[in-house]
């Protein structure tokens, strides 16, 4: 019988003696003696006996060869014990580490941007103000310059400019030929226009001025010298156009309307203005 204990293996040739009362052989040459069958136990299939006291389980026995207590039904077969289930994790999953690392970097990228962008835009725009040079031509595509002729200057202008850029100076300039006519107001700032100072002039001194007036500028191609430059047309047949950089402010006022018109404009800055 398998018990679970003494796993099966073939059986033995022989045990430690003959079963059911057959007599032992003799031993140093004394008379072989025999024991009643009742008194020897079957042998395993070791071919050992078991003791007289042992019984098989009833119960199914537990991995490790471990019979139950008395009364208690048994422990599950050996097909019921499976892997022992893994520990739940706690914390935070990788996913959302990843996540908050991720928005740690943008917030420190942030702050950097924050201390380091004003610094660059005012070296940049020191830069450019100190290659750029400004001068009224003699000629704007071929029209010439009227002499001694002053252009007017809006006295909210002039008042806002030298409130914001107390170094500032303004100077005019008309030109004239045939139907052409181009008028020129120049602002010097006397210092580098940073994006804050851009962004104060542009929407004051252009836009909202210029709203003021009933013209609506609009954005145009700054060109290759960059900056703000808005076009807008005028109720008397003209355009109205201004720029804003780092080394200037300039109003453009052109004979027309139209895309020639802004081009037109777009000429007399770049004759104005010189870039190293």
């Amino acid at each position: 019988m398998t018990t679970g204990m003494y796993p099966e293996e073939p059986a033995r040739a022989a045990g430690w003696g003959p079963t059911g009362g057959a007599p032992h052989p003799a031993q140093d040459g004394g008379p072989a003696r025999s024991e009643p069958a009742g008194h020897q136990p079957n042998a395993g299939p070791r071919g050992f006996a078991p003791p007289p006291w042992y019984t098989a389980p009833s119960a199914p026995v537990r991995p490790g060869g471990y019979t139950p207590p008395a009364g208690v039904p048994g422990y599950p077969t050996a097909a019921g014990w499976g892997p022992v289930p893994p520990r739940p994790r706690t914390g935070m999953p990788g996913w959302a580490i990843a996540i908050l690392c991720l928005f740690g970097a943008l917030v420190i990228l942030g702050v950097i941007a924050l201390v380091a962008g004003p610094v660059f835009l005012n070296q940049r725009a020191k830069a450019e103000y100190q290659a750029t040079t400004l001068a009224l031509p003699d000629a704007v595509n071929g029209i010439p310059r009227l002499p001694s002729s002053a252009v007017p200057v809006d006295p909210s202008l002039e008042t806002e400019v030298k409130r914001v850029l107390p170094a500032a100076t303004i100077e005019t300039a008309a030109y004239r030929d045939g139907g052409n006519a181009v008028a020129i107001i120049l602002v010097r700032p006397g210092r580098p226009l940073n994006a804050a100072d851009q962004a104060l002039l542009r929407q004051g001194e252009m836009i909202d001025s210029g709203a003021r007036s009933g013209i609506t500028l609009t954005k145009q191609s700054a060109g290759p010298l960059g900056g703000w430059f808005g076009c807008g047309p005028m109720t008397m047949g003209a355009e109205m156009c201004g720029v804003v950089d780092a080394s200037s402010l300039m109003v453009i006022v052109v004979s027309g309307q139209g895309p020639d018109a802004v081009n037109l404009s777009r000429t007399a800055r770049e004759a104005v203005e010189h870039r190293r």
